[in-house]
């Protein structure tokens, strides 16, 4: 009991890293992933009426180990046999193999060990740690929560049988799930198709708030257009710059700025692309920004985000743009064009019509009072909606309603 209220026992179920564990492990080539969960660690710190506990691999030392940090309790286990080198495994792909057979077994043990009154997932779309809900789900109270779909996309670097196997483990877990945490409609048609018996929760995860945000009184942007993310085909990055090729047209000194990191035979397509477009001279390319900090400060100097991603729910690229008042053209895909419902937050353009996106672009970039009063909306209607001071809150009273406790 904590203060007259029964406590809740939670099993999380995930993959990330940060930097205090980075560093309590003193492994400095591991970079930190999954910023929404380490988020949603720092709101379950040391809270009161949830004894946590995080099941996730081990990616700093690949070992089966334990320990308690801030009031949550890690469990952390090895991703694949020590006999496997983390390189070899790139190609071994162990747990695909023995189809998570070990993963499901150690996640089980010490699941059962602990007896949560619910098991919550987060994505199901990496099965190299999501299999491990699977057998959960007969004996616990579970709940996953949608980050994204891999039958949706196309992720570069995953070959097909991986891609394959992720899928259906995937759909699995859509299939057999009885609860699930979703953002937007758009998640909730998605799992309905294998589902149609499915509770929804909605809550969002953290987002890093940009500490600054456009001030139309003051000039200063260099750049016309940003795009920052992900840099891929699926993330829409080829389709825009054609979509440039066509501005130029008629605006000759056009200027994009793409932010982000891409291996060299992808950087190779790219430059060869923007020759054929005769862009070259109007594109610039910023590698990977160490912290968001920067990458926010860099954002702010263009006049307007593009980001025509091809499968999407809600995607930090839109989210911090209208957090920062960047006016924002999109493709009318997942979860982007809800954000409209609330009011005028996003331009939405078909999927592949690069002439569309390209109009759109010549318009905002010819009336900045037009760019002001959009980036004046999104702001209000993002900060209305993803409030951080509820994203606990909300995700506890799904706990309550799922897995209910008494007092006694």
């Amino acid at each position: 009991m904590s203060n007259g209220k029964p406590v809740r026992k939670v099993v999380w179920i995930c993959k990330f890293s940060n930097q205090e564990l980075i560093a309590h492990f003193g492994n400095w080539n591991i970079k930190e992933s999954s910023p929404w969960i380490n988020g949603l660690i720092t709101l379950f710190s040391n809270n009161e009426t949830v004894d946590l506990h995080i099941v996730a691999p081990n990616v700093y030392n690949n070992r089966d180990l334990s320990f308690r940090k801030s009031g949550i309790t890690y469990h952390l286990y090895k991703e694949f046999p020590s006999f496997i080198p983390r390189k070899l495994d790139r190609y071994i792909r162990w747990n695909y193999r023995t189809g998570f057979a070990s993963l499901k077994k150690k996640v089980s043990a010490i699941v059962d060990a602990i007896q949560p009154d619910i098991v919550h997932l987060h994505g199901a779309e990496n099965a190299y740690y999501s299999a491990a809900i699977l057998p959960l789900m007969d004996r616990y109270k579970t709940m996953v929560t949608i980050q994204g779909f891999i039958m949706d996309s196309s992720p570069e670097g995953i070959d097909r049988y991986v891609r394959r196997e992720r899928i259906r483990v995937e759909k699995l877990i859509l299939s057999k799930g009885a609860n699930f945490g979703i953002e937007c409609e758009f998640m909730v048609e998605k799992i309905r198709e294998f589902n149609p018996g499915a509770h929804f929760f909605r809550h969002h995860y953290p987002v890093t708030i940009p500490g600054q945000a456009k001030d139309y009184a003051q000039n200063g942007e260099e750049y016309d257009c940003v795009f920052f993310g992900r840099i891929c085909r699926d993330k829409g990055i080829e389709d825009l710059i054609r979509a440039i090729g066509l501005v130029k047209r008629s605006k000759p000194d056009v200027t994009l700025h793409v932010i982000g990191s891409m291996d060299n035979e992808y950087a190779d397509f790219l430059n060869n692309l923007c020759r054929e477009n005769g862009i070259l001279d109007n594109i610039s390319f910023t590698g990977f920004m160490k912290t968001q900090d920067q990458l926010f400060r860099e954002a702010l100097k263009a006049k307007v985000t593009v980001l025509p991603t091809y499968h999407d729910a809600l995607p930090g690229t839109v989210v911090e743009s209208m957090f920062m008042k960047i006016p924002v053209i999109a493709y009318n895909v997942g979860g982007i064009p809800e954000l409209n419902t609330r009011g005028n937050a996003v331009i939405l353009v078909e999927k592949g019509d690069i002439e569309a996106m390209a109009v759109k672009i010549t318009e905002l970039l010819n009336d900045r009072e037009y760019r002001k009063r959009l980036g004046e909306s999104a702001f209000g209607i993002i900060h209305d909606m993803i409030r951080p001071d509820r994203i606990a809150g909300d995700i506890l009273e799904a706990y309550d309603r799922i897995a209910p406790i008494s007092a006694s």
